[in-house]
């Protein structure tokens, strides 16, 4: 098993999405077919899961749909600030023809926030789906030890000694009430590891802080214990080393990274949604305003912990924003209740505030979606029957490895290549160190002599080097196609005498053997 963007070395990307893409392809799918179809079931089920949860929280159906609206459409004061921006007259305009996320916070133009996400990391919805699964069928332990401490002191004052005991010595406090639910939650969440490990690392997290004021408190802990045993199991068979290098890194993408330029960052970004929810929350009595606090876990790791190896983590930690999606999704549960609130009161103005809330919070994720659809417009379309495509799948093994120039997506990769150094955020941000393969890179693109560049693929394992117009005019190197073509035989080329020459050279066929 091994990474197509940095081949030949461990797998530390949560891949389980993609492997089961391929597999339902080899049995007969369309790829696309194969890709989407397991992309649908995972949103549709984190969608019913999350209306699910929160009729459970609010007990209110209108509270749940709302809560899917805003889980659809982000909270952010960013289109409001563009539209403000914009010369008078000219608004309507800029907005038809923008093809650029909108954002004023690091990265936002990235699409790092919205629907766009689930859009590029298909595995990511269906790694929620779980996550709410986890969280919705554990709550009712939180419930049953709140409902217990009620009735314990309702009647009476206050004892810390009988508090004490309830809460940590009676057989329901550590007990464990079935034990085939525990053993059958740890094994759905170790088989996330590889689906998407951000995912499992928040659910751990906030299972947790649950377990802590929860009845049945064993069976968190066999849950976890099963799940912490196949997530070790699978990082050991697909990969050399740790998984994750945790280290404390405070502020996440804020531009200021101390206490209040965080607050002020988490407000720039995600506009008026924590607010309401923490208007719900001082309504809310005990369990209930629990939870909110459990639902933020995930944005504190987020702006605390780095879980990349990489000399650029102020750049890097832009994958934590997973983290602080997952709290705007499950708090959007408590704005929404609010929001129910004021659309079931009969007062003209209390429906009045509810819509112009409603309206503040989804309007920048609607103008996203609108984003969305404008830069897709014109889809990038690849043709099975490429001769580049069908080359690769007729000749090259998920053995061979080819030298690229950072590629990301094209007809070589959807032929299968599996390449020495892909574009470098993707491996980076799954953990690889990424700077001794570009210098090899660099290295072997501009061998001054055959007998080096012979001894530099050897080394790395290189099968077959890829010369084209990306090559000859990407910015890290000077590609030296001379020596590459008197060093190897070229196996495939086509556009030859233009600029967009393509040629495939392969190191097992050496036009010079360099000597020992």
């Amino acid at each position: 098993t091994q990474y197509a963007h940095f081949a030949n070395a461990d797998m530390k990307y949560h891949f389980m999405f993609e492997f089961l893409a391929g597999n339902l392809e080899f049995l007969g799918l369309r790829l696309d077919i194969a890709f989407n179809f397991p992309s649908i079931m995972g949103m549709v089920s984190a969608y019913l899961l999350l209306f699910a949860f929160a009729v459970r929280l609010t007990k209110s159906r209108l509270a749940a749909f709302i809560a899917t609206l805003l889980f659809t459409f982000r909270s952010s004061f960013s289109v409001f600030k563009f539209m403000a921006e914009q010369p008078k007259g000219r608004l309507w305009d800029a907005i038809k023809n923008i093809s650029n996320f909108i954002g004023y916070t690091e990265h936002e133009d990235w699409g790092l926030w919205n629907l766009n996400v689930y859009a590029n990391q298909r595995h990511l919805a269906f790694s929620l789906a779980i996550l709410l699964f986890a969280l919705m069928v554990f709550h009712p332990y939180v419930y049953a030890m709140d409902r217990k401490m009620k009735s314990l002191f309702e009647d009476r004052k206050f004892n810390f000694i009988l508090f004490f005991k309830n809460f940590f010595l009676t057989r329901t406090a550590f007990g464990v009430k079935n034990i085939k639910f525990s053993v059958g939650m740890g094994l759905v969440l170790g088989s996330i590891a590889f689906w998407n490990g951000s995912v499992l690392i928040a659910t751990m997290s906030m299972l947790f802080f649950m377990a802590a004021v929860s009845d049945y408190r064993l069976d968190y802990l066999i849950a976890a214990v099963i799940a912490l045993v196949l997530g070790l199991l699978q990082s050991h068979f697909f990969i050399t080393g740790s998984a994750v290098y945790p280290e404390y890194f405070f502020g996440f993408l804020a531009e200021n990274k101390n206490f209040f330029g965080v607050l002020v960052y988490i407000f720039e970004l995600t506009g008026i949604v924590i607010l309401l929810a923490f208007i719900t929350f001082l309504k809310k009595k005990r369990s209930g305003k629990y939870m909110l606090f459990v639902f933020f876990v995930p944005t504190v790791l987020a702006f605390t912990v780095s879980l990349i190896k990489t000399n650029n983590t102020a750049y890097y930690i832009a994958v934590n924003h997973k983290w602080i999606m997952m709290t705007l999704m499950l708090i959007s549960i408590y704005a929404a209740e609010l929001l129910a609130e004021l659309f079931e009161k009969k007062d003209f103005w209390c429906r009045l505030a509810a819509l112009l809330l409603t309206f503040i919070l989804t309007a920048t994720g609607v103008f996203d979606l609108h984003t969305v659809i404008v830069r897709n417009k014109y889809p990038i379309t690849y043709a099975w029957d490429d001769p580049v495509t069908k080359w690769v799948e007729e000749n090259a093994t998920c053995k061979d490895i080819f030298l690229v120039p950072q590629y990301s997506l094209n007809r070589l990769t959807i032929g299968g290549a599996m390449l020495f150094y892909g574009w470098p955020y993707y491996s980076t941000s799954a953990g690889y160190e990424t700077e001794p393969r570009e210098f090899a890179m660099i290295a072997m693109y501009e061998a001054p002599s055959v007998e080096i560049l012979q001894n530099y693929t050897a080394y790395y394992g290189i099968r077959y080097i890829v010369v084209d117009r990306d090559a000859r005019e990407c910015n890290l190197f000077r590609v030296r196609e001379d020596i590459i073509s008197q060093a190897f035989e070229c196996v495939y080329a086509q556009d030859e005498g233009t600029d967009w020459s393509f040629k495939i050279y392969d190191t097992d066929k050496p036009l010079n053997r360099a000597s020992d």
